[in-house]
């Protein structure tokens, strides 16, 4: 992800970049850009990131496929402004087990819900 100063359209200048995740990443904002949050009050730029367990083959129908199991998906939040970005941190909102919800300001949890119990017929 970069941020450039465009303040001379003809030459825009490269202000800040970061990199986050790995091949086992990805994030909604690659096809849905209402997914990104920003608030230029707040200083604030979140980008949801999905997170896979390792990645490995597994056999079907006699074709290999790249199977990839789910693990969490949530945001990288970042303060922004014409310095460029600073990490604020990373918050899970949903997993396989919880639905959390965390404050903007310092990204407290606010509250947790589990959505699976121990005995679910999802894991068994």
């Amino acid at each position: 992800m970069s941020l450039f100063d465009v303040s001379d359209v003809n030459n825009p200048k490269e202000i800040s970049k970061t990199t986050f995740g790995d091949s086992r990443t990805t994030s909604a904002i690659l096809s849905n850009p209402k997914a990104l949050l920003f608030s230029k009050e707040k200083e604030i730029l979140a980008i949801p990131v999905n997170s896979y367990k390792e990645d490995y083959d597994a056999e079907m129908n006699d074709a290999m496929i790249k199977y990839n199991p789910y693990i969490a998906e949530g945001y990288f939040v970042y303060n922004i402004d014409l310095k460029g970005f600073n990490l604020k941190g990373i918050i899970y909102t949903i997993s396989e087990d919880y639905i959390k919800v965390n404050k903007i300001k310092d990204l407290e949890e606010i509250n947790s819900i589990k959505i699976i119990d121990e005995e679910s017929e999802y894991e068994r």
